[in-house]
């Protein structure tokens, strides 16, 4: 009985290159030895595979269901094509401890799953799997409460990193003027072309933003991005900035752009400029009145 992780992980040390060893039989030599002899210990018994990772398949019944499916996929094609013969699946195996996932954990899988799923609508498959299979240890009931936390730390912070190529970078401004520009600068760090649309939503009616057409990252790429506005009255407002894929899904938290206005708007303007006209009609009604009285 095998997990695909096993089978996975030598094999990608395989391929690396071994001139980078320090010493003799370990990295790549030490992976490729230990794959042979797997397959040699294997080679007329029947094979079964576990879902890769060897996660709690009693939670992810009910937590994740596709998930599990997947992980199951996963590693009966990858056991498959390593072993060159087929091999069946097992959820399970005689005497597997019970899952005993911290809460902490399970709430960041469930997070880390959800934003995984979310970038899957602009990232190809190759780019995401690898994270996608890796939360699966996060729930491997043969670890223990401070080793599953600890995996987690690490986990998240490597998915923060990753997560992190795709950002939008904004600035404090101050508007001046009725109709303005605001910069903002997108970052595409994958080694793929995104396609996503910045939707920006002010928090106040004090200014109005013009919608921004569909946006093409190249890979590696900075794109500056102006956001027009159109400033209905002085203070301050904040525009809500998402990055969202072309068919609506939120891609990252949504950032915050602070703006301090100073400008009077044609609407002020009018309001001030009508208030004083009536001021003066009324003063000028007064005049009348005053005088009509004194002829009298």
């Amino acid at each position: 009985m095998i997990d695909g992780y096993e089978v996975a992980q030598p094999l990608d040390k395989s391929k690396k290159n071994s001139k980078r060893e320090v010493l003799p039989g370990e990295g790549s030599s030490i992976a490729k030895a230990w794959l042979a002899a797997l397959k040699t210990s294997v080679r007329r018994d029947p094979i079964s595979v576990l879902p890769y990772g060897s996660p709690a398949t009693s939670w992810l019944k009910d937590a994740a269901p596709s998930e599990l499916k997947f992980y199951v996929s996963e590693s009966v094609s990858r056991g498959a094509q390593f072993f060159g013969r087929s091999v069946t699946s097992v959820i399970t195996y005689p005497g597997q401890p019970k899952a005993n996932i911290p809460r902490v954990v399970q709430d960041n899988y469930k997070l880390i799953r959800k934003q995984i799923t979310a970038l899957s609508n602009v990232l190809p498959l190759e780019t995401i799997i690898n994270y996608r299979l890796g939360i699966a240890g996060l729930t491997n009931p043969n670890l223990n409460r401070s080793e599953l936390i600890a995996l987690d730390e690490i986990y998240n912070s490597d998915f923060l990193r990753f997560e992190n190529k795709l950002r939008l970078i904004v600035g404090k401004y101050r508007v001046t003027s009725e109709r303005e520009k605001i910069p903002v600068t997108l970052v595409n760090d994958f080694d793929v072309e995104l396609k996503v649309k910045l939707v920006v939503t002010p928090l106040n009616g004090k200014v109005i933003a013009t919608p921004i057409p569909d946006l093409t990252l190249a890979p590696n790429s900075k794109l500056q991005v102006e956001i027009p506005i159109r400033v209905m009255a002085s203070g301050s407002t904040t525009l809500l900035t998402q990055i969202k894929s072309e068919t609506g899904v939120l891609l990252k938290e949504p950032v915050q752009l602070p703006l301090t206005l100073s400008v009077i708007s044609p609407i002020t303007t009018w309001f001030t400029t009508g208030s004083a006209i009536i001021l003066l009609l009324a003063g000028v009604v007064q005049s009348v009145r005053r005088i009509k009285r004194k002829r009298v």
